[in-house]
């Protein structure tokens, strides 16, 4: 008899985030861990990088795929968020001559 070990299943986790710093702002960012699998991972985003962790975005949601060796894949969602804008009103001022 024999035995054939099969890799754990692949697994994109998030470790890390940042949201945009101010309303409007590309500064945010997400980090990432890929766990199981086989390893030799590829990672492909949905704006188009492809490293493990994505940095200078936007507010806006952001899916991930990951890759193994044997074509193995796991995809996640994560989510930017951002601060409300602001909103300044100027008011008539009484001037006394």
């Amino acid at each position: 008899s024999f035995n054939i070990d099969a890799p754990s299943p692949i697994e994109v986790r998030q470790v890390g985030s940042r949201d945009a710093s101010c309303y409007g702002y590309a500064d945010g960012r997400i980090s990432t861990l890929t766990l199981g699998g086989v390893g030799g991972y590829r990672y492909l985003w949905s704006n188009g990088d492809t490293l493990p962790d994505i940095d200078s975005i936007a507010k806006g949601a952001y899916t991930i795929v990951v890759a193994d060796r044997n074509n193995c894949r796991d995809s996640a969602v994560f989510a930017i968020g951002q601060p409300d804008s602001l909103h300044v009103e100027i008011g008539e001022e009484n001037v006394l001559m």
